[in-house]
């Protein structure tokens, strides 16, 4: 007859006994995530400090002649986010002609409570940097760079004149730094290994553009070459006054131009990885991602202790079911996102900062933007040429050339939606591939040529160069990693929206480090619930030993996860949630026999507990 009981791979439990065990582990959970305390988020200060709002986002708002935000519509979209409240969030005014135009994007959903991982506003990041600050300038110094240079082919970036000029203008900038910016110890950027490119590891190494975003996937046994219909070259948008203003106020009849589908092209240079950011799902490069590393045999059922096992493969855990569960699981974060962006920063987008100084240099409506862009010849020059080319008019303006006719998204700046989303995918298939597996030879390299049109063999040239790794064989090489590989396709997509122009570095990089730090807390959570990494008295020296997630972060500080309370950072043994790779609650390691007896205890869940 049938059995009313489920078989543990510790003890038989009946169902009552299993349901209890179940919410014991789901409290200890939520206690855990209730022990890391309120999450301080700390403003820049432009909205109090700020005359008129100007550092705050209040697109599709109406606005005046010089795109000024009037400060009674400004103060119902602050009831709107205070007040979480749908019906009082549709009485924002719009600026569009007869009131309809662009939506508000979401702007109560960060304040949603989640069920799992690290609840919305319980993920820190840094504070954004002020509207007159000068780094904010330096970042925006960057973004017209990346906009004046996006048609340049990733592999010319050796040989053109202008990205040159761009790299040594931005070395130039002493507040040109941190943000995962890549520079030389003299303080140079070279053009071809650092320009546009973060510093994780892995990612300023080999050709732009990941691997994972050049070769072909297979979904459903369908063989997909990863060419797409892009963006028209040499054409920008929001160049001349008006329409800029008009998309200010939530005009939303406007047309983006892409190329002929007959015939797409590979990712060749900034305006390629523009579209590729605008274009996607915020999941896709991911997914795509995962794909590749499957049928490379990278992921799969022999990944994490099933790659010691003689009998079993994983599937529904540390297997295909398993990593793109968990994978997706990370678009939630978004929900982070969302919290700061809306309900604490309202930070203003690179465009409306491009109106501003416009308007200082042409139309005697002064913000104090720094000196260090205001006057910046080598680079304002060059924008008003661009912008008198595009113009029908030759009218003369200092606007962020836009890649596309909407510019950015009709939401803050701070942090980057798509940063957190791909920091918490990649994150979470580096924690499955695991840091030795992601050492190994990412197969067959190559890049774009010029025109997109053929995948070409990589050969490094001048001061490229590749990294040590290792081959099927397991012999030592170089080549470029899997693991760097994983970093690229997130940084493509983080600067892929900078190219785009609707984001600076300190929205995509926090923004990463954000989605990072949300994944690894939901990586904390599962793994307390996994038979596999169990820790079992009398366990065997030839055992599988209890799973673990070992991998390297962006900021490559080495992170292993055992638990929902404990963890090693960087070598020093840690207990609680993980907040960010910069805090470490230390474990006396000294009062415990041996780190098995150490894993056992921290069972207990309690982040108060002695350890």
């Amino acid at each position: 007859g049938s059995v009313c009981r489920v078989r543990d791979s510790l003890d038989f439990l009946d169902p009552v006994q299993r349901a209890t065990v179940t919410l014991e582990k789901r409290l200890a959970i939520a206690k855990n995530e209730f022990g890391v305390g309120p999450t301080c988020h700390i403003t820049n200060g432009d909205e109090e400090d700020v005359p008129l709002f100007a550092g705050q986002y209040h697109k599709s708002l109406p606005h005046d002649k010089f795109g000024q935000v009037d400060a009674a519509d400004y103060q119902k979209l602050l009831d709107c986010v205070f007040t979480s409240d749908i019906n009082v969030c549709d009485k924002v005014p719009s600026g569009a002609a007869g009131g309809g135009g662009a939506k508000l994007v979401n702007p109560i959903g960060g304040t949603a409570h989640q069920t799992t991982g690290a609840d919305s506003d319980s993920v820190f990041i840094t504070t954004p940097d002020a509207l007159l600050s000068e780094r904010l300038a330096a970042q925006q110094t960057e973004v017209y760079w990346m906009a004046l240079t996006r048609d340049v082919p990733f592999n010319q970036f050796g040989n053109d004149g202008l990205v040159q000029i761009a790299a040594e203008n931005l070395a130039a900038l002493p507040e040109f730094k941190g943000l995962s910016i890549p520079r030389n110890a003299d303080g140079t950027i070279d053009p071809v290994t650092q320009l546009f490119r973060t510093e994780w590891p892995g990612v300023t190494a080999g050709p732009v553009v990941s691997q994972l975003m050049l070769a072909d996937f297979v979904i459903d046994s369908i063989i997909v070459p990863p060419t797409a219909v892009t963006l028209v070259p040499r054409m920008d948008y929001m160049t001349a006054f008006q329409p800029w203003l008009d998309v200010q106020n939530g005009d939303s009849d406007v047309v983006t131009e892409f190329i002929d589908p007959a015939e797409p092209l590979f990712i060749r240079n900034g305006r390629d990885l523009a579209n590729l950011s605008f274009n996607d799902q915020l999941y896709t490069e991911a997914f795509r991602a995962a794909l590749i590393l499957f049928s490379e045999s990278v992921l799969g059922g022999s990944i994490g202790p099933y790659a010691e096992s003689l009998r079993q493969q994983g599937f529904t855990t540390f297997g295909e079911s398993h990593i793109l569960a968990a994978m997706a699981s990370s678009s939630s974060s978004t929900r982070h996102a969302w919290y700061t962006k809306w309900q604490v920063h309202r930070v203003l987008r690179p465009e409306a900062y491009g109106g501003l100084l416009h308007n200082t240099l042409m139309n005697d409506v002064i913000t104090p933007l720094p000196q260090s862009i205001l006057g910046n010849t080598d680079l304002l020059s060059r924008v008003a040429a661009n912008n008198i080319r595009m113009n029908p008019d030759g009218e003369k303006t200092f606007l962020l050339p836009m890649a596309t006719a909407q510019g950015s998204p009709n939401h803050p700046a701070y942090p980057s939606g798509h940063a957190i989303n791909l920091g918490g995918y990649i994150t979470t298939l580096k924690a499955f591939v695991g840091f030795e597996a992601g050492q190994k030879c990412f197969p067959n390299l190559v890049e774009s040529d010029d025109g997109g049109l053929a995948r070409v063999p990589y050969v490094p040239t001048g001061t490229e160069f590749l990294e040590d790794c290792v081959d099927k064989d397991g012999n030592k090489t170089t080549g470029l990693t899997i693991e760097g590989e994983l970093n690229k396709v997130a940084s493509n997509v983080i600067i892929g929206r900078s190219h785009l122009g609707v984001h600076w570095r300190m929205d995509g990089v926090s923004g990463a480090l954000m989605g990072e730090t949300s994944a690894v807390r939901r990586l904390q959570q599962e793994l307390s619930g996994l038979p596999e990494a169990r820790v079992v008295d009398g366990a065997r020296s030839d055992d599988i030993p209890p799973a673990t997630y070992k991998f390297r972060l962006y900021s490559g500080k080495m992170l292993e996860i055992f638990g929902v309370t404990l963890y090693r950072l960087d070598g020093q043994l840690c207990k609680g949630a993980y907040t960010g790779d910069d805090f470490c609650n230390v474990v006396n390691e000294d009062k415990f026999e041996t780190f098995e007896d150490i894993v056992k205890h921290s069972a207990t869940f309690s982040v108060h507990t002695e350890l």
